[in-house]
């Protein structure tokens, strides 16, 4: 609990709107691209739903409880309430947001505990998972457009590809923890396991023609796979570098007690 209440969350939902209004009646909205001004709602989410997806994404297998009724007792209308997301099958950008942002900072960290840290790793980290996760999302895109589902959403796509960044913390933490080893790649499989059976779960239900099922279903299974292989990449040469680094700390000892002998 960050300590923001639901008439907070309510206001802020509310005074977005209003700004969006504002920007498409005095014509300033015409110069900025529709996506950005419908990207608030993705981040309307309430600390019940925000809780509901962590536990979907981590333990995906459990049922998860029906979305629970959003009140508004701050005296907001019902349609500014009913823009929060409360159903956690819907997708939203503000866990793969924070996820990213964690991942990243948690990459540092493990570089900074072998003393590998530089000013610009931040960057470079985050410019390089942007990158993979923006080519994930053109390839997602292209498959869908040729499995018989064009009209997906860019944004939706985004926040299932963002979902893995979850895993891919808690996994970096462990093996900050364990320092890689059986538990850690236990784990791995685990997280990585449920990055894919959520992605896949999520999208094995969008609207196709009856002729393009098969085909869409493929295209649905690659995606799901991708997950897995993607966080392979992003985690293993974190940690392998972190164990790498630290065998030749203890040479000097080793050396130091063979001299004393």
């Amino acid at each position: 609990d960050l300590g923001v209440s639901g008439a907070q969350l309510a206001a802020g939902a509310f005074v977005a709107n209003q700004l969006g209004e504002q920007l498409k009646a005095s014509g300033v909205g015409a110069w900025i691209p529709s996506v950005m001004l419908n990207l608030r709602c993705y981040f309307a989410v309430t600390h019940s739903y925000v809780r509901q997806k962590l536990m979907l994404l981590i333990c995906p297998f459990v049922k998860p409880p029906p979305p629970p009724e959003v009140f508004s007792g701050s005296g907001m209308s019902d349609e500014v309430v009913s823009d929060f997301i409360t159903d956690v099958s819907k997708p939203d950008l503000y866990i793969p947001l924070m996820a990213y942002v964690t991942y990243v900072l948690l990459y540092a960290l493990t570089r900074g505990t072998v003393g590998e840290f530089q000013p610009e790793l931040m960057g470079s980290t985050a410019s390089f998972a942007a990158i993979l996760l923006l080519l994930e999302v053109l390839g997602a895109k292209l498959g869908f457009y040729v499995g018989g589902a064009p009209n997906i959403s860019w944004i939706e796509l985004t926040a299932y590809g963002g979902y893995k960044y979850v895993s891919l913390s808690l996994q970096v933490l462990l093996g900050l923890v364990t320092g890689g080893g059986f538990l850690f790649w236990l784990a791995f499989l685990y997280l990585a396991g449920c990055a894919a059976f959520v992605t896949y779960e999520c999208l094995r239900k969008v609207p196709v023609q009856p002729s393009s099922q098969e085909l869409l279903k493929v295209v649905v299974i690659g995606f799901a796979a991708s997950q897995v292989v993607l966080c392979w990449l992003l985690v293993p040469s974190l940690v392998g570098r972190a164990t790498a680094a630290a065998v030749p700390s203890a040479a000097p000892v080793l050396q130091m007690d063979s001299q004393e002998t």
